[in-house]
Order: C-alpha cells, then sequence, then structure tokens
C-alpha cells in the first residue's frame, strides 16, 4: 500500500517537473510585467485612462488657479502661482513618465532577483529540475507532494497581484491628479498601495524559489529534514502579508472587515480629491 502510494506522488511529481520549471521561471516576468501576456485585454482601458488623467490634470489646474487667484475662494491667493505650477507639472511628468520608469525600474528588479538566489548556491535552472524525481518512501514523498501544492497556491497569489499590478498601473494617471494640491492628495495614499503590493510580490517570489529549490536539491537524497525546511520557507511565503500586515497588502483577494472599510474609504477619498 505504502509503496504504491510512493509510487503514484512519485509519477506524479515527474509529469509536473516541466511545468515547475517553466513557472518557476516564469512567474516573475509575469508578476511584475503581467500587462505583456494580457496587454490585448487591457490596452483599451490603458489609452482611456491616460487620457482621462490628463485631462483631469488640465481641469484640476485651471480649477484651482480660477478658485484662488480670480474667485479666492480656495487656497491663499497671497501664494505665488509659481508652486501651482510646479505642482502640475509633477502631476504632468508623473503621468507621463511613470510607465517608462516602471519598465527599467522591473528590468533592474529582475536581475536583482537573480543576483539573490546566486550567494546561497541555488540553482533554479535546467540542471535540477530537469532529472527526474527517484523512487521515495512514504515521508518525503509526502513532503514534496506537500510542497509542490503550496508552491502552486502561491504561484496564483503571485499573478493574482502580479493583475492587482495591472489595475494599479492604469489608475496612475488618474492618481496623479491629487499631486496639484500641496498635501498630495490622493496619490500619497495610492502610491502607497502600489509599493505595498510591490514589495509583496518581491518577498514572495524570493521565498517561493528559496523553498522549492531546497525541496528539490534535497529529494534526490532524501533529506527530509532539509525538505521540511522547504516547506517552512514555503510556509512563511504564505504568511509574509500577515506578518508585515502594516506594511504589505494581503495577499489574498477580500481581505477582513477593517481592511475592507479601509479601501472603501480610499475609494470615496479619491473620487472626492478628483471632482475637488
Amino acid at each position: 500500500m505504502y509503496f504504491i502510494l510512493s509510487a503514484l506522488i512519485t509519477s506524479l511529481l515527474n509529469m509536473a517537473l516541466p511545468f515547475i520549471l517553466n513557472l518557476i521561471n516564469q512567474i516573475a516576468n509575469f508578476a511584475f510585467e503581467a500587462d505583456k501576456f494580457l496587454g490585448e485585454y487591457f490596452v483599451t482601458a490603458y489609452d482611456v485612462m491616460y487620457n482621462i488623467g490628463i485631462s483631469m490634470i488640465i481641469l484640476k489646474f485651471m480649477k484651482k488657479g480660477f478658485e484662488i487667484y480670480v474667485l479666492w475662494t480656495d487656497g491663499d491667493p497671497d501664494n505665488e502661482p509659481i508652486q501651482l505650477l510646479i505642482n502640475l507639472v509633477k502631476a504632468m511628468a508623473v503621468a507621463i513618465g511613470f510607465r517608462p520608469i516602471y519598465d527599467i525600474f522591473v528590468s533592474v528588479l529582475k536581475e536583482a532577483l537573480d543576483s539573490i538566489i546566486v550567494p546561497i548556491k541555488i540553482s533554479l535552472n535546467h540542471d535540477v529540475l530537469s532529472t527526474a524525481i527517484p523512487a521515495l518512501d512514504v515521508l518525503p514523498a509526502i513532503v514534496i507532494l506537500v510542497g509542490f501544492i503550496m508552491f502552486v497556491i502561491l504561484s496564483v497569489r503571485a499573478l493574482s497581484l502580479g493583475i492587482q499590478l495591472i489595475i494599479l498601473n492604469i489608475g496612475m494617471p488618474l492618481s496623479c491628479v491629487g499631486l496639484l494640491d500641496n498635501d498630495k492628495g490622493v496619490f500619497k495614499n495610492y502610491f502607497m498601495s502600489y509599493a505595498k503590493t510591490f514589495l509583496t510580490i518581491l518577498i514572495q517570489i524570493v521565498l517561493m524559489k528559496v523553498g522549492v529549490a531546497i525541496l528539490f536539491t534535497n529529494v534526490t537524497s532524501g533529506n527530509v529534514f532539509m525538505m521540511i525546511c522547504g516547506i517552512a520557507v514555503l510556509v512563511m511565503a504564505m504568511k509574509t502579508p500577515n506578518l508585515l500586515q502594516e506594511w504589505l497588502v494581503p495577499a489574498s483577494p477580500g481581505g477582513g472587515m477593517m481592511h475592507k472599510a479601509y479601501s472603501m474609504s480610499m475609494m470615496a477619498n479619491m473620487v472626492h480629491r478628483v471632482v475637488k
């Protein structure tokens, strides 16, 4: 019975090795550049929100200037108009230049991800994952099966956060309207959510690669202790958003009531700031 179970798990994992190899190599590309894979589905939204964002920036600049220096109903008319003009330049620069800068930053970040793996001598290339998993005892087989399931779950979470980055990228030009305010308006909270989502993806992908590498580099030797250590790393990857909840956005959709209330308040605040 145990032999049959072990043989089934080993056969399943051997069939899944090409999938693991491809996904572990592509997960960072998809998470940080999901629009390159799904761009055809969002290209219209990009163009529409970009045009709306630029238009709203110009309209709000004209509205604030008229209310401050003509009607005297907003702000201090004694302030130099140059400050409002500087805010306009900042808003336009961020709205127009954000995407090219983001692409450069992501390319540098992906190189940094690769360099993080090298010092600890973890290889996630074809040499590690192309060899077939040998026949395992029941305990190692179960451990590595659990690790594989956790890896799939983490991959789905990372991909969903990549789609979340698409949505945040689409809304970035509109959020730049807040830069016309001296306190940066909605842009401050929007960019913070963006940074938190970005950090969530970064940390989870690093831990995923480390955990999977520990599992598969020790499966041939049958070192159960090190394989359990790999499981522990994957568990930490799943718990990272909760552990760092003061800084990171929850990886799973929905969240608790406090998160929902916070999201609703941010959306209301954004609408208010834009139409103000």
